[in-house]
């Protein structure tokens, strides 16, 4: 990996950047933090921004013209911040105004400013607090420039002298400079005022460096035809330039670090309640209490419009930019999995993709988070126990819980039905009826393709495993004659159209709604929709189900996110052992969002609120009158068992075909756990079939522990990459109780 492609990924991002304002200001003011600090009544702190971006605040308070208030976002609601009232406000309650010097080892580079005007001093300050040793030159008897002939001169010369105060700088008045040859400096900065000599060095001068045809001569202020703020930016500007050609030895181009364009660019702040500008009381300028008010108006401009629309962006409190640095650094850290610092929030995200649309600029931190699981997978340097649970489960649905089968007696056919893996695992009827439907309306011409789209080997960052799996899936879809699928998981929807854009799709529902279903109901007269993460980009699918809804007579509410707003359930990109707590928020937020049953038309979502009590119906429910919101969600174990009795009932009517599924050992077990145990359970996604395997292997390899204490034995068992251990006691023959349950996603070895 480059850190060009991680930073790719958030090039557009501006969260973090300066405000619009700031962008605006010729100074460069961070008017934010400047206006946070008096926010707090902090004076000193705040002071400190002003004079460190101003450098002479007292004269940039006085002639700033106030760039800022043209773009700042309060004029869209009410009217622009007074920035110079408060600058004035703080300068008149701040405690001391003294410049601050700083023990740095003198340094042996001369450099020699031609004016000392505001330029020319700014960039003699700012040399000279960094120890270099500066003298500075003029034609007049003093500094200050054309400021001397202003009405406020004493003022300005009074800031001029505190700010000079602590530094040495070497000054030579009454000296007019002739010529640029043999004045024995290491660096020479040209600043001479309005209509001045400009030694020739105007022909080649650069307008970012400000560098000229000589070398480490450059050459700005109001010479060059800039208003007082843009000189002292120059003045400002050319001391980093100087110290640059000092120590590199050239002036390269630099980038605009504060392009006129982004003072447009304004952060969203959604809606923003009017504040009319605080009354100024006195003629002199506002009390403290009044800047404080005033300053209370500022939004502090800042594009979080992810982290606020993210559970994880919200828990991790990073930038975007700072989190594609992070994805870069961890891909070349070398060692151990703990030495890796974004390891955890990449494998927080739902891969929902809600933050794209969120971002004024498209952003997607979901896409980021993918490129670095996917690049951690090729290095093996992902910790595989976070997706190790449900790449076993997809195992499980693309052998013994698929079917690939034609309309009996056909070569091909015009439609093949893929329900996806979940559906079925949640509820039998779900697809049983569904494919029955389907099978009336179509005339029999509909196949049947049941397996996983892929999609936890796709969020789990396999790409090798989804690719392998898509090309089996387009094999089949192709033997199959190129059937139009039908699909009930907005999910697969969106992976086979990504991997397999070939195929032509139409929704369940959409067929649903075109051939019409029976009015039934199923005792539900109002309920809010929740639309899957994934049916962002499907309409049709989102449209039909509404429909749906309505004929049954159902008043179907919408949620605060819809639509193209809609948010993931929780179970998207497998977060769940990554990343437990989070897990449990964002299903919890998801349904506080309202008190009324929710209907649902993902087989995980509706599965996923069930488990937290909420009552969830699928939307097959209310086609079929199946379930009115209060069934519970099928355990692990129960998820196979429906698979696998879906698919013997499917093959048994449909194909005349027997199946039945290939036994284990340990299937002769017979457990009993306790309710709050199973629930345990679930929750640390422990299936009763790992315990079975646990208590099974340790009766028959005797490696055990007996408690007498509690007269239980303890017995343990590995998978890969997750190890359980079991607290049992024997009932009878076979037959066993389960005290507790914990496991290790790690692998112990002897």
């Amino acid at each position: 990996m480059k850190i060009e492609d991680a930073l790719a990924y958030t090039e557009a991002c501006f969260h973090g950047e300066f405000a619009s304002c700031t962008y605006a200001c010729p100074l460069h003011l961070d008017i934010r933090s400047f206006m946070e600090k008096v926010q707090r009544g902090s004076w000193s702190a705040a002071y400190r921004v002003l004079r460190n971006a101003l450098v002479f605040p007292e004269i940039v308070s006085e002639l700033c013209d106030e760039p800022c208030r043209e773009h700042c976002i309060r004029q869209f609601t009410d009217v622009s911040l007074a920035v110079r009232d408060i600058e004035r406000a703080c300068l008149a309650n701040v405690k001391s105004k003294d410049g601050e010097t700083y023990l740095i080892p003198p340094k042996v580079q001369r450099i020699a400013i031609i004016g000392a005007g505001v330029s020319g001093l700014t960039c003699a300050l700012r040399l000279a607090v960094k120890k270099y040793q500066v003298t500075v030159f003029d034609q007049n008897n003093g500094y200050g420039g054309s400021l001397r002939s202003h009405p406020r001169a004493e003022l300005f010369l009074e800031d001029i002298q505190r700010q000079l105060a602590n530094e040495e700088i070497i000054f030579c008045f009454d000296s007019r400079i002739t010529s640029l040859t043999g004045l024995g400096f290491d660096a020479v900065y040209v600043a001479t005022g309005t209509d001045s000599d400009v030694f020739g060095l105007c022909d080649q001068w650069n307008r970012l460096t400000l560098a000229t045809r000589i070398p480490g001569c450059f050459l700005g202020g109001m010479v060059t035809g800039a208003s007082v703020m843009e000189a002292i930016e120059q003045g400002a500007r050319a001391s980093i330039q100087i110290e640059k050609y000092l120590k590199t030895g050239n002036t390269s181009d630099v980038q605009e670090e504060y392009p006129c364009e982004k003072c447009n660019r304004y952060s969203p702040q959604g809606q923003v309640a009017p504040v009319p500008r605080t009354v100024m009381n006195k003629p002199e300028g506002y009390s403290s209490e009044e800047a404080v008010t005033e300053a209370g108006r500022c939004l502090k401009c800042n594009c979080t419009a992810c982290i606020n629309a993210c559970e994880m962006l919200s828990q991790f409190r990073k930038k975007p930019k700072q989190i594609a640095r992070d994805v870069y650094s961890d891909s070349v850290v070398t060692g151990e999995l703990s030495s890796r610092s974004v390891t955890r929030l990449i494998s927080s995200c739902n891969m929902c993709g809600n933050c794209k649309p969120e971002c004024p600029n498209g952003v997607g931190i979901g896409s980021l988070n993918m490129f670095s699981r996917q690049d951690r997978v090729k290095t093996d340097t992902y910790p595989a126990a976070f997706h190790d649970f449900w790449l076993k489960e997809m195992t499980f649905s693309i052998t013994d819980g698929s079917i690939f089968q034609l309309p009996k007696g056909k070569e091909s056919c015009t439609y093949a039905f893929f329900p996806g893996c979940q559906l079925g695992a949640s509820e039998v009827d779900y697809v049983k009826k569904s494919y029955a439907y389907l099978h009336r309306h179509l005339d029999g011409d509909v196949g049947m393709i049941l397996s996983c789209c892929g999609a936890p080997a796709y969020w789990a960052g396999g790409e090798i495993l989804h690719a392998k799996i898509s090309a089996e899936l387009k094999t089949k879809w192709e033997e199959f004659g190129r059937p139009i699928m039908i699909f009930a998981c907005a999910t697969c929807v969106k992976l086979w159209q990504q991997f397999i854009p070939e195929v032509s799709v139409l929704s369940l529902y959409e067929l649903m709604l075109e051939k019409g279903i029976e009015a039934k109901t199923n005792g539900i007269v109002e309920a809010a929709i929740f639309d899957p993460c994934a049916s962002r980009d499907y309409p049709q699918m989102r449209e039909s189900v509404r429909e749906l809804i309505n004929i049954a007579g159902i008043d179907g509410r919408e949620l605060p996110f819809h639509d193209e707003k809609a948010k993931c359930c929780g179970w998207g990109g497998h977060i769940q052992i990554a990343n437990a707590q989070l897990y449990n928020k964002i299903v919890n937020n998801r349904i506080a969002a309202d008190s009324s049953p929710y209907i649902c038309y993902c087989a995980n979502c509706r599965d996923v609120f069930a488990a937290k009590g909420k009552p969830a119906m699928h939307i097959l429910d209310v086609v079929f009158a199946l379930d009115d919101g209060s069934r519970k969600p099928p355990a692990i174990k129960k998820k196979h068992d429906n698979a696998l009795r879906l698919k013997a009932k499917l093959l048994k009517e449909y194909w005349d075909i027997d199946f039945s599924p290939e036994g284990k050992p340990y299937d002769i077990l017979k457990i009993t756990i306790d309710p709050q145990l199973m629930a345990k359970m679930e929750s640390r996604l422990i299936s009763e079939t790992s315990i079975k395997a646990a208590i099974w292997q340790a009766e028959e390899s005797g490696r055990k522990f007996y408690d007498g204490k509690s007269q239980t034995y303890i017995g343990g068992y590995s998978e890969e990459v997750t190890t359980y251990w079991v607290r049992y006691s024997q009932t009878g023959p076979h037959t066993y109780c389960l005290h507790n349950v914990y496991c290790h996603r790690m692998r112990y070895t002897e």
